[in-house]
């Protein structure tokens, strides 16, 4: 989904960062190489996003900007 979405805005992974609140958006970002920043006020907990190696996990979305 993620490579479609890039392709359609001619876009690189290397230009995007994903922010999500699943495993599941980590693991897809993670499978093309894509930055990634998880929030733990989502779905998952820190502990499930923190396992696909995310620049963050962050528990507000103001500690966004920290990261970027």
């Amino acid at each position: 989904m993620l490579q479609k979405i890039l392709a359609e805005l001619n876009l690189s992974a290397a230009q995007v960062l994903m922010v999500g609140d699943t495993a599941y958006d980590m693991a897809m970002a993670e499978a093309i190489n894509m930055d990634r920043i998880g929030v733990s006020f989502g779905v998952h907990n820190a502990d499930a996003l923190k396992k696909h190696q995310p620049l963050a996990v962050i528990d507000a979305l103001d500690e966004l900007l920290l990261h970027v």
